[in-house]
Order: C-alpha cells, then sequence, then structure tokens
C-alpha cells in the first residue's frame, strides 16, 4: 500500500500547497470560498456533458476543503458523490477511471485519518465500494496514470488561486506528453492558454500552440461534442479577431461559418441540454463576423435560450452582448444588470455593465456613483482573484481620482493603488502603473492624471507611514517604487479613445466634466478601405477580457 500512496491525494497536496498561503484565516476564507464557487459550478453545469476531469475533481477537491475545514460529514459526503459520478461515467481510457478510484480511496484513508486524530470523532466505516478502491493494487507508474494525476493537482493548484506561477498549465502540459492519445489533454491545454492570452490581450488572435492543441483534440475525438464546440470556437474567433476583419476573402468567410455552424449544430444534436453550444450558436448568428448570415436569427435564438434558462447569468450576459453590438445600449444595459444582480462573480459581465453605464443618459453623477456602488459590491467576490482584484481597484480608483473635489478622494484613490499592488506583487505593480501612465480604462474612458501631482501624494503617504502599519515595509518599498516610476515618467499623459460607444458623445459627460468619455466617430469600414494593409494591434484594454464565462 505504501507505493500506492506516492503520488498523493487532495488532502495532502493542499497540505503541501497551504504554506504558500500564510495567513490561517486566508485559508480558511479560501477553502470556504472553494467549496461555495465549487458548488455553484455544478449547479451551472446540471444536465450537461462535462469532462471527466472536471466531473471527478470538482468533487475531489470539495472533500478535501472540506476535511480541513474539519467538516467532515460534508467531506464524506462529496466522497459519495465521487463515488457515484466515477461509476457512472465511461472514461476514455481504463487507466482514467483507475486513477480516479485510486484517488477516492486514497482521499478517504487521509479524511479517516484526520478524524481519528480528533479522539471524539467515531470514523465511519468505508462502503465496500470505497473498500475496494482502497485494497486495489494500481500501476502508478503508468503513464496514463500519472496523466490524470498530473491534471488533477493542476486543477487543484488552480483552484487556490496559484494562477500566476502557472502550474496549472506545467501540469497540463505534461499530461499531454504522457498520455498524447486522450483528446481531453490537448482540450484542457487549449481552454487554459485560451484563458491566458485574453487576460493578457483580449481581442487577439489565437496562437499557434491554442490551435495546435484543440486541432489535436479535435482530430483524435472528432465526434466528441465538446470538443467539436470548442474547436468551434478557435475557428471563430480566429476569424473575428480584428486582425482578419477585412481582409479574409469572403468565401473563405462564408464557408468558415457554415462550418462553425455545422460544429455546432451536432454538438447541440449530442447534447440537447448544453446550455454553452445554443449559446454559442446564438453568438454566431447575433454577432459573428458572417455577412451572410442573418442576425435577427440570432436574436431569435438567444430569446429560446432566455426562456429556456432564465436564470442563467452567462445567458443574459451574452444577450446584452448582442444588444450592445446592435447598439441597443438600454437593452443591453437591462441585461447586463439581470446577468450581475444573478452572479456578481460574473466579472466580464461586470466590466460590460460598467461600461454601459458610462454611455448612460443620466446625469453623470448619477452614473458616477452608481459605477462606484456597483464595484464595491463586487469587489468581496473578487478577494482572491488576483487579476480581477487588480483591474478592480484600479477602476475605483481612477473614478475617485476623477470625481475628487476636496483632494480626499484622490488620497483614497492612491491608497486603492498601493493595496492593488501589494495584493497582487506578480502583476498589480505593472497594470497600475501602465494603465495610469497611459491614462485609460475602459470602463472610464479618457483619463488625465497629473503624474506629479500623484507622485505628490505618494510622498505625502509616504511620510504619514506609521511602522506600526499592516505591511508596513511592503508598502513603503511599493510607494517609493511608484514614485520613482511616476517622476521618470514626468507630466506627459499619454491618451487613448474608449471603445467605440453610440454614435453621439453620451448625455450626463458633457465637455466640460470632470471625467469625459469619448467615442470614435470614425467607422471601421472607412478606416479599413484606406489602410489596405494588415493593422497592428489595438492597445489592450485592462478592463475588457471576454472569458466566455464559465465555459
Amino acid at each position: 500500500m505504501e507505493s500506492q500512496q506516492q503520488p498523493g491525494c487532495h488532502v495532502t497536496w493542499i497540505t503541501e500547497m497551504a504554506p504558500h498561503i500564510p495567513v490561517p484565516e486566508m485559508r480558511t476564507e479560501l477553502f470556504s470560498r472553494a467549496i461555495e464557487t465549487i458548488s455553484d459550478r455544478l449547479k451551472e453545469l446540471e444536465g450537461r456533458i462535462i469532462l471527466g476531469s472536471k466531473t471527478m475533481n470538482t468533487r475531489l477537491m470539495a472533500a478535501a476543503f472540506c476535511a480541513h475545514l474539519s467538516k467532515f460529514s460534508e467531506a464524506l459526503d462529496w466522497l459519495t458523490e465521487a463515488t457515484k459520478c466515477v461509476e457512472e461515467i465511461t472514461f476514455r481510457r481504463d487507466q482514467h477511471g483507475q486513477a480516479y478510484r485510486y484517488l477516492i480511496g486514497a482521499n478517504f484513508s487521509c479524511i479517516a485519518n484526520m478524524m481519528r486524530s480528533q479522539s471524539e470523532l467515531n470514523v465511519p466505516e468505508a462502503s465496500p465500494t470505497v473498500k475496494g478502491f482502497i485494497n486495489s493494487k494500481y500501476d502508478v507508474e503508468n503513464n496514463v496514470f500519472q496523466a490524470v494525476i498530473s491534471v488533477s493537482k493542476g486543477i487543484l493548484a488552480h483552484q487556490m488561486r496559484f494562477e500566476d506561477s502557472k502550474i496549472y498549465l506545467r501540469h497540463l502540459k505534461r499530461a499531454t506528453v504522457l498520455d498524447p492519445q486522450t483528446a481531453e489533454w490537448p482540450l484542457v491545454l487549449y481552454k487554459r492558454l485560451r484563458k491566458l492570452r485574453r487576460k493578457k490581450e483580449p481581442g487577439s488572435t489565437p496562437s499557434q500552440e491554442e490551435k495546435d492543441a484543440i486541432t489535436k483534440a479535435y482530430h483524435l475525438d472528432p465526434d466528441y461534442c465538446i470538443v467539436q464546440t470548442h474547436y468551434a470556437t478557435m475557428l471563430d474567433e480566429k476569424f473575428k479577431c480584428h486582425h482578419y476583419r477585412g481582409y479574409v476573402p469572403a468565401e473563405l468567410r462564408e464557408s468558415t461559418g457554415s462550418e462553425i455552424i455545422d460544429l455546432m449544430e451536432k454538438a447541440i444534436e449530442r447534447n440537447p441540454e448544453d446550455r454553452w453550444a445554443h449559446v454559442r450558436l446564438a453568438e454566431i448568428y447575433g454577432y459573428g463576423d458572417y455577412p451572410h448570415l442573418d442576425k435577427k436569427q440570432g436574436e431569435i435564438l438567444f430569446q429560446e435560450c432566455e426562456k429556456r434558462w432564465p436564470d442563467s447569468s452567462m445567458v443574459m450576459h451574452k444577450f446584452g452582448i448582442y444588444y450592445k453590438k446592435n447598439h441597443n445600449w438600454k437593452k443591453a444595459l437591462d441585461y447586463f444588470k439581470r446577468g450581475l444582480d444573478m452572479d456578481l462573480d460574473n466579472f466580464p459581465c461586470l466590466m460590460d455593465y460598467l461600461k454601459c453605464v458610462s454611455k448612460n443618459p443620466k446625469r453623470e453623477d448619477q452614473n458616477y456613483d452608481l459605477m462606484l456602488r456597483t464595484i464595491d459590491r463586487c469587489l468581496p467576490s473578487s478577494k482572491f482573484k488576483k487579476f480581477q482584484l487588480t483591474k478592480l481597484l484600479l477602476a475605483k480608483g481612477l473614478l475617485l481620482w476623477l470625481g475628487d473635489t476636496d483632494g480626499t478622494k484622490k488620497r483614497q484613490a492612491c491608497d486603492l493603488w498601493v493595496e492593488a499592488v501589494v495584493n497582487n506583487s506578480d502583476s498589480g505593480h505593472a497594470t497600475i502603473v501602465d494603465a495610469i501612465k497611459k491614462g485609460f480604462l475602459d470602463v472610464v474612458g479618457k483619463v488625465t492624471v497629473d503624474l506629479k501631482e500623484l507622485s505628490g501624494i505618494l510622498s505625502q503617504e509616504l511620510r504619514l507611514l506609521a511602522p506600526g502599519d499592516g505591511n508596513c515595509v511592503q508598502k513603503k518599498a511599493v510607494i517609493e517604487d511608484l514614485i520613482n516610476e511616476f517622476q521618470s515618467h514626468g507630466s506627459r499623459t499619454v491618451f487613448r479613445e474608449s471603445a467605440p460607444g453610440p454614435s453621439r458623445m453620451p448625455l450626463g459627460f458633457g465637455r466640460n466634466s470632470q471625467f469625459s468619455i469619448q467615442t470614435s466617430s470614425t467607422s471601421y469600414s472607412s478606416v479599413s478601405a484606406a489602410r489596405p494593409e494588415r493593422r497592428p494591434s489595438s492597445p489592450k484594454s485592462l478592463a475588457d477580457s471576454d472569458d466566455n464565462w464559465r465555459r
């Protein structure tokens, strides 16, 4: 049995990873939040065909998190769910099922040992099925078996928010090497690569590594509905990207659109309850880059999705995007609000909602207050999501800076920006500095930040920083670094036009307003007609991340 324990399991992996979370209270909050997120995710996925790795690991992670919170009864319930799933799933390869059976048995043994360490607890006896898992002999050195273990560890690391270390990505790549004949691993790798790219470069075209991964998955299993959906997504994204718009021959675009629709319809035929496949089909018709398709058909398909899934935040968000792209800002705002009310964690919906609020025909102070209130509602749920938290703190700081009348709000803005860098030392500094120097954020629009004034406020904050303050040493280093960055940049501020909005400047954001959102008066077609060469990438938006929510 000793050799069988070598790969470890979720309970032991959490113990190995937990030291990276220094504060015990943060561990408790992170684990509790993870369980809540997993429960919500499983409700959303109900009725859908999902990958075996997601089916099993969500339940095994929940069991392990509950055990570390001493919620042993809940932990055992989650293991029971995992046991049912592993018996019901038809795995692509036998070794996959063997690996998950091993993980169930190993997690049960660890949880039982944790319960024995608390003498007052009665340790329940394992069911005959789980006993079989514990007592079985496994070929743990088998490459296919090890691929499942590698992916499981990566998923757990990702759930524990170790995103910047790219642990997840490393484990996924290892699995594709260990088990090159399984479509699931390059598919999951594609999804992860795509998510990272969209965060860093919104609107960019899929990388060659992405295309290779999903193409390999499609060639390995062309009839698998999940693979069909994501392969169609890659084809669509490649053509709708601004790099290609205007330069792809009409015949090629039409044939690609037909291929994508054919793939989506096949996926829906194989799994009629797959909400995401229905939404993607509506997107292709409604705002895909295929002129030969009837966009009104997209609205009809979205209405069918809304009727079928009236409580889906993702459906409301995507329907809002349809109206935004067709310049119906009132309906777009309504659907974004409904989507956000259903799920405050839907970050892409939040970003679109804020942009839509900024273009809403109300008095500027109403828009300003609404945007701040909305950000404050969503900040708590972003506490352990560094990328999202950084952008929200940046946006709130810019709004406070631009709405300042007596100097106090600018100090609050500086505090938020320092907090963002302290909380996200890996990328927060570059994100904040870059945004302030360039003077833009899509949810706010065109921004002017006096860097000399900003450096002065930071210098005052540095002098007022008391040795007894929390993270005093780290805050001091961050503030000094920010001051040096802004002073070296000088007083010049770079500007960027905000994303195109309504044809006229939004009401409530007049020319004399403290924050003015500019909209482009030049249509895309006129620009592309006058510029035949390939266009360079547009500036990256720190607020716009088409994350294709929770698919």
